[in-house]
């Protein structure tokens, strides 16, 4: 007596493993549950999971390239402020009217020399 409750096998076809597995494809092992796919090879399903992988590519490659551009900036930002603090040392004194200001342009210069 035969099986007749058999489901269909996944028609995708899988590379071999070994440095030759391209040459030596077969047909995927696992039961069609989504059309004629497993759910490792179900196309839209494929497409979704790429699709998520590139949105945090993207957003991860946009935050590195925002650093970079800080980090190239930062020389020339400490410098701006050394400038600032020296030229215009009453504007940002205790008394002046930028005292709060004064005082994290004084601990930004700080941290960015590690002290």
């Amino acid at each position: 007596m035969t099986n007749t409750s058999k489901h269909a096998q996944c028609k995708a076809m899988v590379n071999g493993s070994g440095p030759y597995g391209y040459f030596n494809q077969y047909q995927c092992s696992r039961k069609a549950v989504i059309g004629e796919h497993c759910k490792i090879h179900d196309p839209a399903s494929r497409k979704a999971k790429q699709d998520a992988s590139y949105q945090k590519y993207k957003v991860e490659l946009e935050e590195t390239r925002k650093l970079c551009t800080l980090e190239k900036a930062a020389p020339d930002l400490l410098e701006a402020l050394e400038h600032i603090l020296e030229y215009f040392p009453s504007m940002f004194s205790s008394e002046g009217s930028m005292s709060v200001s004064g005082k994290k342009v004084r601990a930004a210069i700080a941290k960015a020399k590690g002290e």
